[in-house]
């Protein structure tokens, strides 16, 4: 019999379309919303808690963009910090403008500060960096 400790215990959650997704527990704390259910519901079935904001496409992005933070701070050096930038940099570049405005939304739904924040600066940096078609 294997026994289950935090690090290894996994959460299930259900996306707006339906999408499951088992996590590590430590990983799903990070998630604000995910962390006050749990803490409210202690005896919370093993039902997959359901996300009805969130879909699958952005879970799976927040879901690795969390696992990096966590990698991050465990390291907690200068060299983690500067990856910190390039990773957050990588993550904004690769989404469209529908992209960035979906993973607000979920961000937002979660509860999840840093991540909010770092996509209200790249909504500031990219709307900064476009040029004014009426001046």
């Amino acid at each position: 019999m294997a026994t289950t400790t935090d690090e290894t215990k996994k959460i299930t959650l259900r996306t707006a379309d339906n999408q499951e997704f088992e996590v590590e527990e430590a990983i799903a704390m990070e998630l604000g919303t995910v962390k006050t259910f749990f803490e409210e519901n202690t005896d919370a079935s093993q039902e997959p808690m359901p996300l009805p904001n969130v879909f699958g496409k952005c879970l799976s992005a927040i879901i690795e963009y969390c696992k990096k933070n966590l990698e991050f701070r465990k390291r907690s050096s200068s060299s983690a910090d500067d990856e910190v930038g390039t990773f957050d940099e990588g993550f904004v570049k690769a989404m469209d403008d529908e992209s960035l405005k979906e993973m607000i939304l979920a961000a937002y739904y979660l509860k999840i500060k840093e991540l909010l924040e770092m996509l209200y600066q790249a909504v500031a940096d990219r709307i900064q960096n476009k040029e004014c078609g009426v001046c």
